[in-house]
């Protein structure tokens, strides 16, 4: 038994015992169908703080902003959640802004962050916000036949992230990638993997029709910037024609 959710309780020595039933089962029909409307507006300096009670009792949160911007990036919005259990919840970001959102006392590496005009999945352990998925899956496509030493598949961060070790025997090998091709080279392609021109590993695209990928950037894992690029480039010699290749890269939150 928990109080997390601080729903209206009965005491023992009440009358009227069914209108405090009632308001508890008020309050939680309120945070399954409900939703918060959390609007940022030019005074709240882009920082809003989530109420407790509205944190325990919603179970979903729209996010809108009413600043216009005009050129260049659009800045963040920040909104801090409260160190209470309330449950999964979901944030649907229709602000024109990037919207970060953590504890007053959030441990993680990164923030969590949400894309304007997305939606994230989140839960609060009492201490952190965490994804309910902690893994971005971005699949990349080249259709045609790759020249020599040419990028052939690229992918820019969003928000925040993290390029991890996927090495066979790594402590973070269930990030590893994967892939394959319509037509196999006529001998096995390695090609680079980069991040911002800096080489951090490789995916290899064998004569079999096989897929590997060793993704290493020297340490657990290599953190990502919002506007960090990462690209796949072809090595200096091709054998045959490889075409129709694909790699699903595996990124953590």
């Amino acid at each position: 038994m928990s109080s997390n959710l601080l729903l209206t309780q009965l005491t023992s020595s009440q009358n009227a015992y069914y209108a405090t039933a009632n308001d508890a089962n008020g309050e939680i029909d309120a945070k399954l169908t409900e939703e918060v409307v959390i609007t940022f507006e030019s005074g709240d300096s882009q920082a809003i703080t989530i109420t407790e009670v509205d944190a325990t009792r919603n179970l979903s949160f729209v996010i809108n902003d009413d600043v216009a911007f005009s050129g260049g990036a659009p800045g963040t919005n920040v909104l801090t959640y409260p160190l209470v259990k309330g449950g999964v919840f979901l944030i649907r970001n229709d602000a024109q802004r990037l919207l970060e959102i953590k504890t007053a006392s959030q441990s993680l590496a990164e923030d969590i962050q949400v894309l304007s005009y997305t939606t994230a999945l989140l839960y609060c352990d009492g201490v952190d916000v965490r994804r309910v998925d902690d893994k971005l899956i971005v699949p990349l496509f080249f259709s045609g036949v790759p020249a020599v030493s040419t990028d052939i598949m690229g992918w820019q961060a969003p928000f925040d992230c993290r390029l991890y070790d996927n090495t066979t025997g790594s402590a973070t090998e269930q990030y590893g990638w994967s892939g394959g091709m319509k037509t196999a080279p006529g001998g096995d392609m390695a090609c680079l993997v980069y991040v911002n021109g800096a080489s951090y590993g490789t995916v290899t695209y064998t004569s079999g029709g096989a897929f590997t990928a060793q993704i290493n950037p020297g340490g657990d894992y290599l953190s990502l910037s919002r506007g960090d690029l990462v690209s796949v480039k072809t090595p200096g010699t091709i054998t045959g024609s490889p075409a129709g290749l694909f790699c699903t890269m595996v990124f953590g939150t």
